[in-house]
């Protein structure tokens, strides 16, 4: 099912970077690495000499020695199971595992103050966002955006390569990967209207007839145990 294996390239990507941090068993926050431009180099300095989580991922991510050394092969078990995905039961419980190590594979989650009512929390669902900047390069078929996508498949491509996949098994399943990411652009609102789109309130109820089993059964229930104890009979989609 390449389908799959070309949609979670995130997965590749963040495993492949970060393979030492996944060594050691410890939680991953890729939010921890400094980026220039938005981190001070005394605050870069001070990372990169930390005893504690923030050092090590940090430093595990610098080391491209490594993580050239290792290839794909930390990935394996992701992709072995994303490629025995045959049933919807199989599909819900490979996102349920990329949810937990953080990989927000098609919807992304997190408990937090209701907007509207901040003296409770509520589990919020938000889309996990498309990999080019705006839905519209998806679909237009203007020369600007279909170089765009020709540009963005060449990418995907290679990116599958680095997987293991043969350049004949990676143009098909770019193509696969490419199909999702355009099925979802099309229901997914250009970014201005994003900016002042209104979050809608519902029960645990009326999301699950939504999307059944996938939101209020196993994922992400399976991720936090946390998260039933912080979680009222609200829910806020974005």
């Amino acid at each position: 099912m390449r389908v799959n294996h070309g949609a979670c390239c995130a997965v590749r990507a963040r495993s492949h970077a970060c393979v030492w941090w996944r060594q050691q068993r410890l939680p991953l926050t890729c939010g921890a690495a400094p980026r220039d431009g938005i981190h001070s180099k005394e605050l870069r300095d001070a990372v990169a000499t930390d005893k504690g989580k923030a050092g090590i991922f940090y430093r595990s991510c610098m080391d491209t020695e490594t993580i050239e050394k290792l290839g794909a092969t930390p990935l394996e078990p992701y992709l072995e199971a994303i490629d025995a995905i045959k049933t919807h039961e199989d599909l819900i419980k490979v996102i349920a595992m990329l949810q937990k190590i953080n990989v927000a594979a098609y919807w992304d989650w997190q408990v937090m103050a209701d907007p509207t009512e901040p003296t409770r929390y509520v589990f919020a669902i938000l889309d996990a966002g498309l990999t080019l900047p705006e839905p519209k390069m998806y679909t237009d078929d203007s020369p600007e955006f279909s170089h765009i996508r020709q540009q963005y498949t060449k990418v995907v491509e290679n990116v599958l390569m680095l997987t293991g996949l043969t350049a004949t098994q990676a143009k098909a399943a770019a193509a696969d990967a490419i199909s999702v990411e355009t099925a979802i652009a099309k229901h997914t609102l250009p970014s201005h209207q994003l900016r002042t789109a209104k979050a809608k309130h519902y029960t645990m109820a009326e999301l699950n007839k939504m999307a059944p089993g996938l939101v209020t059964t196993r994922v992400p229930w399976t991720c936090c145990r946390a998260v039933r104890a912080a979680v009222c009979a609200c829910l806020v989609l974005w």
